[in-house]
């Protein structure tokens, strides 16, 4: 009986808790899993009824010295279970949900899972070392795991196979376990020492013999170590194990006064004894004790585990997957199949290790380990798997410690290079995804990304890089040909660690090698003679397509420079009607035609590639349109043919409708006639109901999974309700989001034209913005929606009075919309893109409301009080959360001192909670420019209040100069447009923060320079509309400072000033301040000249429009 409403269900728990006292203190196995049982189904009544004492009393049994492995697995089983349902019964009661009876709809059970608190897997990411099963878990778990440990070990090889069984049962119970309940494993010493070697054990000592199969015990072990490195991933276990002395060894088990503490067995730097075992296999601490039994184990740790096992779970068959088929689609079934499951768990491990260990602390271990492979004979016929999975194992510490690999990229580059001519396809193919990864990784643009380091990959290796892919392009293994495609994919992508930033490259590093990347790909896979369709085998279709893409990503990266190579249109257009041809307005089939999947994609890649170098070419201001224009008009025709067909087997509709936006984006009004041909195919999808079933769970599996139909599944357990699975059409979720993509290309491109259809794309994707199922639905729906808007606003201002009304009314409704559902995004940090672009488009809409008027002045849409004021009062209660969520990162960064990586990815998400601030402030800007004097109450009652706290130096916000940012940004705008009054008595906050800000006169940190930026911007604000308010002491003293940063534009020339936007904004201040009449400072400098002849200098102000007009 599940929880329930009422106290029938703690009744029922209670009854059986009393019957199952004697069973399970005597050990009994049957009665153990009944407790299992209760605690998964009744979490909140058992945890109603029974405390810490009382449920101690059932795990008391565990003394009894011959106990079988068959009870130790249930005991274990049972312990974990009531460790999870106390994490369940607590979230739950956080959410005030209580015991509910059943719902109806998947939605509804989606978001009542979601007020648990826990994050959508279901992982709980903390530990609480007093919480009830932290005391369980030390008091009950080290004992047990020590029993387990000895019982396998000493068992004879006649009772291993069921054995085996027993300890993989035990592996599913910890690692669910750490997934949902890490504070029993690790909320007590003791615990967190015997969950770790328990798993050291399995993952080191288990070896296959007669009887057990290698999969059998590779897949034990890998679960062993996937306990590892879940609990690793928990950040308050990260945290107690890389910090030194801060964990005990893992020998002390149950010991009392035997635990590790700060300064005893050295180490340093190196983290704690707990940490040092992992790594490295062997506790220095027990050594020094004479506990020398892990010495045969030495070096023997996780990260040696995981290359062993990426080295042995290969399958040897190198001539079987030599002689496969490339994948036509981007998924990762190139470099591995079936039989590679073994290897790709422990590479994804070990990366995780790197990750969440530091990689100051685990890099030299596996750099030694790569070595080893790398240098080991060459004459053995399986060899190539220890090439393989040190080139592997390399990728995969340059994904998950970046910044710590920094300087051994060279050594990297080098490896690959050399491997690329290995005799094996394999190696080859492992050294092309190094050097695509290290682009990917290598930064592009003027700086790198926050927290990255710029590792010039391109700039040192282009030409060695760019000859030996060209080379591999030609191979004869089709696996290796199309991933040799990939690598220049991802080297023509700008990269800065995200292998979809886009940032352009620098055209000279590619454009100097197009031509002979063309000539290689000509003479490789675009060689196919496409006249006989059937004649083309898969593997020489799938290299066709990268080699597609390649192009594709050529012209692109180099722009109108791809000119002399544009016959290759020809090519792509013939490709995107592979097996196809054209009559009578209606494409069909060849005869005896065999199409597949494949050709689908192949004219799906073709048509996108034609219109990608079609695009390119025309160039920035379509200079060069002239050359694609008729190319254009005859792929829309194809594109709107194929589309009234509605036959998605001949090319996939999102492709189809991705390059008619392009199509778009080069013809502008000349695309107009295409639209009604195109949009109902958009609106279609956005509008179609989205099929979503709920069932009970009846069988039990209680596990995710995605199946071939373009469904997803997964099960959510909720008390009072039980175990309901939840099946969702995946794909078409993928398909609306695609939809909105080539909405938002389409009002973009169109911009006024797209007016006629504002109203219909409106009511399919608003809808969309509040989609409970996907995240990627609701981001993209926003961003539609704001470019709807602008060419509803583009062709009110355009004289379209029809127009006006049209964006007057959708103003609030949107605004309101996003902003609801901005409040309703979770605060997990993989949500925080779509946070990001909801609350763009927020601002977007924000600013096109603000900034188009018609011929009489009048604004296209004017934000309403009423509006306004709910609609400020939500975007400041996100602005707060945001800060605090920036203050938890500026904590951990200092933290993890330890680990550079670490504080680069707090860098990360800082910088990415930045721009999602600057959204939300530039919304709460807008409407306060809007509204002018009559948005005064508002601050008052919304915005001041925060922004005292920001300022205030008590605050823990105040640190952060993204908020102080933030602040004076409000404060500037209200002083400049809310009136006297509000200048008046806001000004002396602002000239606090102006003051602050201008104290530090040596940070150039970029952030520093923006802070400076917009105090002297508000300090020219207080000397135009309060410049009571500004005593003259400290005007002479912010003259002084604002005449410091001035002075530069007397003796450098402006093109040469790094902050030219801060120059000319104290440029402006100076003005403002001293030298127009009526000026604050106006009457108290007699002798203006020098300030006369720097205001000189500094004209024209050309960085900010509003400081130009003073």
């Amino acid at each position: 009986m599940p929880d329930d409403d009422g106290g029938g269900g703690r009744g029922w728990t209670s009854s059986v808790l009393s019957e199952l006292g004697r069973g399970c203190v005597a050990m009994d196995v049957a009665y153990l899993r009944l407790l299992s049982d209760v605690a998964e189904r009744s979490p909140i009544a058992l945890w109603s009824v029974g405390d810490v004492g009382s449920l101690s009393y059932l795990f008391r049994g565990l003394s009894s010295s011959s106990l079988s492995l068959d009870q130790l697995e249930a005991y274990v089983g049972a312990l974990c279970r009531v460790g999870i349902a106390y994490e369940t019964a607590v979230a739950w009661s956080r959410a005030g949900a209580g015991a509910r009876g059943g719902t109806e709809a998947a939605r509804s059970l989606l978001l009542l899972a979601e007020a648990c608190g826990a994050p959508p897997d279901g992982r709980v990411v903390d530990v609480d070392p007093s919480s009830p099963i932290s005391c369980l878990g030390g008091t009950f778990l080290p004992l047990a795991l020590e029993s387990i440990i000895g019982h396998f070990i000493s068992s004879p090889s006649h009772r291993r196979r069921r054995n085996l069984d027993s300890l993989s049962r035990i592996a599913r119970h910890l690692s669910t376990c750490a997934e949902r309940c890490p504070s029993l494993l690790a909320g007590d010493d003791a615990a967190l020492s015997a969950s770790t070697r328990a798993c050291m054990a399995m993952a080191r000592r288990l070896v296959p013999n007669d009887d057990d199969s290698d999969d059998d015990v590779s897949s034990l072990r890998l679960s062993a170590l996937d306990v590892l490195s879940t609990m690793c991933a928990v950040p308050w276990i990260r945290r107690s194990m890389t910090k030194s002395g801060s964990s005990p060894s893992p020998r002390c088990v149950g010991e009392e006064g035997r635990r590790t503490t700060t300064g005893e067995g050295g180490g340093g730097g190196e983290g704690s004894p707990l940490l040092r075992f992992l790594v490295r296999g062997y506790d220095d601490d027990a050594c020094k004790r004479g506990e020398e039994e892990d010495r045969g184990e030495g070096g023997r740790g996780v990260l040696y585990l995981c290359a062993e096992l990426a080295v042995s779970g290969v399958d040897d068959d190198e001539m079987a997957w030599s002689d496969g088929h490339a994948a036509a689609t981007n998924d990762g079934a190139d470099g591995h199949w079936e039989d590679d499951r073994v290897a790709l768990h422990a590479e994804s491990l070990l990366e995780s290790f790197v990750e969440n260990l530091g990689g100051s602390s685990t890099l030299p271990s596996i750099f030694g380990i790569v070595d080893r492979l790398l240098s080991g004979p060459t004459t053995s016929s399986s060899s190539w798997r220890n090439r393989r999975a040190a080139l592997s194992l390399l990728e995969r510490c340059l994904v998950a410690a970046p910044v710590t690999f920094a300087p051994h990229v060279p050594a990297a580059v080098d490896a690959a290079l050399r491997s690329i001519g290995d005799t094996s396809p394999r190696v080859q193919y492992q050294a092309l995804q190094l050097l695509g990864s290290l682009c990917c990784a290598d930064s592009s643009g003027a700086a790198p990304a926050a927290g990255r380091v710029r590792l010039a990959v391109r700039e040192r290796y282009c030409a060695t890089i760019l000859e030996a892919v060209s080379h591999c392009v030609k191979s004869r293994c089709t696996k290796v040909a199309s991933h040799a495609c990939g690598a220049i994919v991802s080297y023509c992508r700008g990269g800065n660690g995200s292998e979809d930033c886009m940032v352009p490259i620098d055209k000279g590093l590619i454009a100097p090698y197009v031509g002979s990347l063309l000539d290689a790909l000509r003479s490789g896979p675009l060689s196919v003679d496409v006249s006989d369709p059937n004649s083309v085998n898969g593997g020489r279709l799938a290299v066709l397509v990268r080699a597609i893409g390649a192009v594709a990503c050529l012209a692109d990266a180099v722009g109108e420079d791809f000119l002399p190579h544009y016959a290759i249109m020809g090519g792509l257009k013939a490709c995107s009607l592979f097996g196809l041809y054209l009559s009578d307005g209606v494409i069909k089939f060849v005869a005896n035609l065999k199409n597949t999947h494949e050709m689908a994609i192949l004219r799906g890649s073709a048509i996108e590639a034609a219109t990608i170098v079609g695009q390119a070419v025309s160039g920035p201001d379509g200079e060069n349109v002239s050359t694609y224009v008729a190319d254009a008009s005859e792929i829309v025709t194809i594109a709107a043919t194929l589309l009234d067909g509605g036959d998605a087997d001949i090319i996939p509709m999102d492709q189809l409708l991705a390059a008619c936006a392009r199509i778009a984006a080069v013809m502008g009004s000349k695309y107009v006639p295409f639209i009604p041909s195109i949009l109902p195919h958009i609106l279609s999808r956005a509008t179609e109901k989205l099929e979503v079933s709920i069932t009970d769970d009846d069988d039990g599996k209680n596990a995710d999974d995605r199946g071939e139909d373009g469904t997803e599944s997964y099960t959510i357990s909720i008390p009072g309700v039980g175990a309901k699975r939840v099946k969702i059409n995946t794909m078409q979720l993928e398909e609306k989001a695609q939809s909105a993509r080539a909405l938002y290309e389409h009002a973009r491109a169109l911009g006024k034209e797209f007016g006629p259809f504002v109203d219909a794309s409106v009511d399919a994707f608003l809808p969309l913005v509040r989609c409970e199922y996907s995240g990627d639905v609701r981001s993209t729906s926003a961003q539609a929606l704001c470019q709807i808007f602008k060419s509803a606003c583009l062709s009110a201002v355009d004289g379209n009075a029809s127009r006006v009304g049209q964006a007057q009314t959708l103003l609030p409704v949107l605004a309101r919309d996003l902003v609801e559902q901005l409040s309703k995004e979770n605060d997990y940090e993989d949500e925080i893109e779509n946070r990001y672009a909801i609350a763009d488009a927020l601002s977007e809409i924000m600013w096109d409301a603000h900034e188009h008027r018609t011929t009489d002045g009048e604004r296209v849409a004017q934000i309403a009080f009423a509006d306004a004021r709910d609609i400020v009062r939500s975007l400041m209660t996100l602005i707060q959360s945001c800060l605090v969520r920036r203050s938890t990162l500026i904590s951990e960064m200092v933290n993890s001192s330890f680990d550079y990586d670490e504080i680069a990815r707090c860098e990360d998400k800082a910088m990415s909670e930045s721009e999602y601030l600057t959204h939300l402030v530039d919304s709460v800007g807008y409407q306060l420019k809007s509204l002018g004097p009559s948005f005064g109450l508002i601050f008052e009652e919304s915005v001041a209040g925060t922004l005292t706290q920001i300022l205030s130096p008590s605050c823990p916000i105040s640190n952060d100069v993204r908020a102080k940012i933030a602040a004076i940004c409000l404060l500037d705008d209200c002083v400049e447009h809310c009136g006297s009054s509000m200048a008046n008595k806001y000004g002396p906050m602002l000239l606090e923060g102006i003051k602050d800000a201008l104290e530090d006169e040596r940070n150039s940190h970029d952030d520093y320079v923006e802070l400076k930026r917009v105090a002297v911007y508000g300090l020219s604000q207080i000397a135009q509309h309060a410049p009571k308010s500004l005593p003259q002491a400290m005007g002479q003293d912010f003259l002084t400072k604002v005449y410091n940063i001035a002075k530069e534009v007397e003796t450098v020339p402006k093109d040469d000033i790094e902050h030219i936007a801060l120059v000319e904004n104290a440029v402006s201040s100076i003005a403002a301040l001293v030298l127009l009449r009526g000026s604050p400072l106006f009457d108290s400098l007699s002798d203006k000249s020098r300030l006369i002849k720097l205001f000189l200098c500094g004209l024209p102000l050309e960085e900010d429009f509003d400081e130009a007009k003073v």
